[in-house]
């Protein structure tokens, strides 16, 4: 059904409507209602009438119709002209006084006007529905909320919504810093935390708020989940930032503790005397690898500045008639040494199956006093030592109390079995091979089970760096063939006078015998004299040589020797 209203005066607000069955007529505000189909009112079709007689007695009505305009008069108001005229309401585009749907009383649309030009079409005018899913009038939203946020409406965070009455819902809106937990928010910043990171799934650190009012997890970690996070320096094989180089390692792969700390184990350091990082060697650290896994019989390898290289040059075969290795002998060779050169009395000297020196042909003016079937071990009283005094020549290690260092040998020189190139010197006495050691100032009898390679020249609690004119001496001395190192303690027992010293000394042969000299064990003011708080011997883990332990047998211008079987 189509509304048609007509203004019925100039000022009038309110329209008179008339539907699409009665079109062209219009209700005045009296309710009356008049026929508009040929006229706009009753009284202008009666004056129309009484117009046309009297043009028709006039002799000149026909010509008025058909020009309107010839006597220069204007023409007849006419519907559709785009004017409004005559009894017009409205006319095309041209509404008049009432040019909206609003100012008719609707909420929206397009007012129009009827073809009769005699009222208003309303058929496009109306009012504003929510839940249409378009936003109108005064609706803050219908359905959705469309661009609006949180944000845009004054909060911080969260969520905005529509309710079915076309209006912001923002219960699930926030605002950061009020002390309150709004709906999207972890935490806020003027409230303490509620949750920890312990809580949250991670095994340790510190969870904080963030300025947005979220979980700041920065500071949480789980170690062993491979990924670096808060105070981890790593994770598993997240290592990131840093190499043994730049740690100030010579090479290696820095790893990753399980307690997710930096691990340097596989990290480098040539010339450390431990094959670590990735050296194939480092002085006499040679890993797994020996003369004998290279294919030889005895022998010590060598390894190059670089500790990059392993060298076999001092290896040997036992049986291909070449000293060789740590060999003293071979078949008939015995490199021009006689029993008397190994300080023995006489006979003849021999070489064994293993390629070193038989001394069972050699006249031993000693005392045997133990064989652990590696060595015999040999007494002598003989007034005169054959060890050399160095005080003067040799090189002072400048040893402290309970103190240690290391020197090289100046050849191979083979204790156990084993071929070593430096030996480990103790300011307690003690020789040792292999890895840097220090018995310790409380001796012990043999075999010790904390210790491995030993050599117990004096072993007790001595003091050489206040010895008055002492300290700890070592020398290399001989022909290539020949050598031997030569170690001397110049010192006073920890409790005796720093004038008076104890003298003994130590002689290793490039053959493999040993000679250790007692010179001086009395030391004013000590009362272990002779070492009656020491102890004498050798060992190789659980095998050993002992002479004395905690006995007073070590007396001035006794002679121990330790030849090699």
């Amino acid at each position: 059904m189509r509304l048609t209203c007509l203004v019925l005066a100039a000022g009038a607000v309110l329209p008179a409507c008339i539907s699409d069955a009665t079109e062209g007529s219009f209700s005045d505000p009296d309710g009356d209602t008049s026929d508009g189909a040929t006229s706009h009112d009753s009284g202008a079709g009666e004056g129309a009438a009484d117009d046309d007689a009297a043009q028709d007695e006039g002799g000149n009505g026909s010509s008025a119709t058909s020009n309107g305009m010839d006597d220069g008069s204007p023409g007849e108001p006419e519907c559709g002209n785009g004017i409004i005229d005559g009894e017009d309401v409205c006319d095309g585009t041209e509404l008049g006084d009432t040019p909206s749907c609003v100012a008719l009383g609707f909420e929206r649309g397009q007012l129009a006007c009827t073809a009769n030009c005699g009222g208003y079409d309303l058929d496009d005018c109306g009012f504003f529905v929510c839940g249409n899913g378009q936003e109108e009038g005064e609706e803050d939203c219908d359905g959705t909320v469309g661009a609006a946020t949180c944000a845009t409406i004054g909060f911080d965070n969260g969520t905005l919504f529509c309710t079915t009455d076309c209006e912001y819902n923002d219960a699930g809106c926030g605002v950061c810093g009020n002390a309150d937990i709004d709906p999207a928010e972890d935490c806020d910043t003027e409230k303490g935390l509620e949750e920890s990171c312990q809580g949250l799934g991670f095994m340790t650190g510190s969870l904080a708020c963030g300025d947005d009012c979220l979980f700041d997890m920065s500071g949480c970690s789980t170690c062993g989940n491979d990924v670096r996070e808060a105070d981890e320096d790593c994770d598993g094989p997240d290592v990131p930032g840093k190499t043994c180089a730049g740690e100030g390692f010579d090479s290696g792969s820095l790893g990753c503790t399980t307690s997710c700390d930096y691990d340097f184990t596989a990290c480098g350091t040539c010339g450390n005397a431990l094959a670590d990082g990735d050296e194939a060697c480092d002085g006499t650290d040679f890993g797994t690898d020996s003369c004998v896994t290279q294919g030889f019989d005895s022998g010590g390898l060598t390894c190059n500045a670089a500790c990059d290289t392993i060298g076999t040059e001092n290896c040997g075969t036992c049986g291909n008639n070449t000293i060789d290795g740590s060999e003293t002998c071979d078949g008939g060779l015995l490199g021009g040494i006689t029993c008397a050169d190994l300080g023995l009395l006489g006979g003849t000297l021999g070489c064994n199956g293993a390629c070193q020196y038989d001394f069972s042909g050699c006249d031993l003016q000693g005392i045997p006093f133990g064989d652990d079937g590696v060595y015999q071990g040999l007494s002598l009283d003989a007034g005169i030592l054959p060890c050399d005094d160095i005080n003067g020549s040799g090189t002072d290690l400048l040893l402290s109390d309970d103190d240690e260092a290391t020197a090289a040998l100046g050849f191979t020189f083979t204790f156990y079995g084993t071929a070593f190139t430096e030996v480990t010197i103790g300011s307690n006495g003690t020789l040792g091979f292999g890895t840097a050691f220090e018995p310790g100032l409380t001796n012990a009898c043999l075999p010790d089970p904390f210790e491995d390679y030993l050599i117990a020249v004096y072993w007790d609690d001595l003091d050489p760096v206040d010895g008055v004119g002492g300290g700890v001496f070592h020398e290399t001395i001989g022909p290539v063939g020949n050598r031997r190192f030569v170690v001397q303690w110049d010192t006073p027992h920890f409790f005796g006078d720093n004038n008076d010293l104890i003298r003994v000394q130590a002689m290793l042969h490039e053959g493999g015998a040993i000679d250790v000299c007692y010179v001086d064990t009395i030391n004013a003011g000590n009362v272990d004299e002779s070492g009656a708080g020491a102890t004498a011997g050798i060992q190789s883990d659980t095998t050993s040589v002992e002479f004395s332990c905690n006995t007073p047998d070590l007396t001035d211008g006794l002679h121990l020797m330790y030849l090699p079987l």
